[in-house]
């Protein structure tokens, strides 16, 4: 097949970006699906932001070059839909999105002129694709789910894992502000804890937010509270494997998180909120609490569980199997074969 993905709302990247710097989600489900379905043997396009993509394959194009592009079978946008009524000439027309039902790019989506020129929303969670049709009125049954993968080489080989490391590994607005509290309240019980944060505004290209900023300040005050620059996701997925515990106090409705399926990949398990596709993401290998930590009782019970991880061995390393084995199923080979399976019944 001929495929097509339209990335202009993207950061600039290319087919070699994940060995150059660190980027967010969608950035990176597209480098690494377009490079399976690339080895799978299709010809894979992809227009995006960068202006002078180095040349590879699959192949990366600036987005201006849509106009002379040849006939696809499938034409993706992703992040934004207005380009489904590019003069493209195709076959099928695929919108892709990791963004929630009330975040701007979805809004419109609804709109019968718009969901009739899509042929299928690619989401990548259950908990997205219904929220968006109840939400937008677009049609339930014109949703795909194609969900987020992992890397799985990263994680390969070993690390020595330290019981008393926690990481957090999230863009700051989705729950850093609650860290430090819950962190300072939880080393006094275990005074061998050690906190590593890796979050940023960097993988966006955007420069970080002042409040922010005053949280990382806070957090690097406490000891044992190590906070680094944003990383290569290979170098990441180590830190991982070095640290037991994923510390997500997450007020933010997930669509997917590939933080926590790296987190399962590496035997560190996910602590954070059930909320949003937290749930569906991470199943029976993790510990979801109800609630939010604005909440006295939220925090209460994720204290209780983290020591609990923290204190008993063997209720920590069932979750812990349990987290890998589930993530074995996640490799984004699969996710491409899985896709590549859809794409020739659409057609």
């Amino acid at each position: 097949m001929k495929i097509a993905f339209y990335a202009k709302s993207l950061i600039p990247i290319h087919a070699k970006s994940l060995e150059e710097r660190a980027v967010g989600g969608t950035e990176t489900g597209l480098i690494r699906m377009a490079e399976e379905l690339q080895k799978l043997g299709h010809e894979v396009y992809i227009y995006g932001s960068h202006t002078k993509p180095p040349p590879s394959f699959p192949k990366y194009l600036p987005a201006a070059e849509i106009e002379k592009a040849p006939e696809f079978d499938i034409f993706i946008c992703i992040r934004d839909w207005i380009p489904c009524f590019y003069k493209v000439k195709t076959k099928k027309i695929f919108f892709w999105t990791g963004d929630s039902y009330d975040q701007f790019p979805n809004y419109g989506i609804g709109d019968k002129r718009i969901s009739d020129r899509i042929d299928a929303l690619l989401c990548v969670s259950h908990w997205q694709a219904t929220e968006i049709s109840l939400r937008s009125g677009f049609p339930r049954e014109k949703c795909y789910i194609l969900q987020n993968g992992i890397h799985l080489e990263h994680f390969s080989g070993t690390e020595n894992k330290n019981p008393m490391r926690l990481i957090y590994s999230s863009t700051p607005y989705r729950g850093l502000e609650f860290v430090p509290a819950l962190f300072y309240a939880l080393k006094t019980r275990n005074p061998e804890l050690e906190l590593h944060i890796f979050s940023s505004y960097e993988i966006y290209d955007q420069t970080e937010d002042p409040r922010y900023s005053k949280v990382k300040e806070e957090l690097a005050r406490l000891p044992d509270c190590h906070v680094h620059t944003s990383i290569l996701q290979q170098d990441l997925a180590r830190k991982f494997m070095k640290s037991s515990i994923l510390f997500y106090p997450c007020h933010f409705e997930e669509t997917s998180c590939i933080t926590a399926m790296e987190a399962m990949a590496a035997r560190c398990v996910p602590l954070t909120t059930r909320l949003g596709a937290l749930p569906e993401t991470i199943g029976d290998a993790g510990i979801l609490i109800d609630g939010l930590p604005t909440q006295d009782s939220y925090n209460r019970e994720f204290l209780t569980m983290a020591h609990r991880l923290l204190t008993e061995e063997d209720f920590r390393n069932n979750l812990a199997k349990k987290g890998f084995e589930r993530a074995e199923t996640m490799s984004w080979k699969a996710r491409a074969k899985e896709f590549e399976n859809f794409m020739k019944e659409s057609l």
